[in-house]
């Protein structure tokens, strides 16, 4: 698939195949396809329970990094990006200020019906204006 389709970068690599993670992993041409990250879900199918020990070696023995750990996935970047290791020291939290995109879209959304309700107030305050006395001649 990756001959068909595959771009001559890819920078992540996401895996969530329900268990089947280690199977998708040992498929893949690691040396011809190097993804900068592999994100994988480490944990069995609705539990807690660990399932990275059946697959990480794949990504270990082929040059990756273990990154991080969120609680369901884990991060790895090929060794070729080890000075971005640090960037991924800690999960994505709060500390990091970013928005959600359910929020974004509605704040955007939001500015846009303001700004047509501005337009609209404005287009009826110069309906509303009498006309001026060179208008009436």
């Amino acid at each position: 698939m990756c001959i068909r389709h595959a771009v001559p970068t890819i920078d992540v690599l996401k895996i969530d195949a329900e268990g089947w993670e280690s199977a998708v992993l040992a498929g893949g041409d690691w040396r011809r396809y190097r993804p900068r990250m592999v994100i994988a879900e480490a944990i069995r199918p609705n539990s807690t329970a660990p399932a990275w020990l059946d697959w990480e070696p794949i990504l270990l023995d082929n040059g990756y990094l273990f990154a991080c750990f969120d609680g369901i996935n884990r991060y790895f970047l090929r060794q070729e990006d080890s000075a971005l290791l640090s960037q991924l020291a800690t999960p994505v939290n709060y500390l990091d200020v970013y928005v959600r995109y359910e929020l974004l879209h509605r704040e955007l959304e939001l500015k846009k019906a303001r700004e047509e309700l501005e337009e609209l107030r404005q287009r009826l305050a110069d309906i509303a204006q009498p006309p001026s006395e060179s208008r009436r001649r």
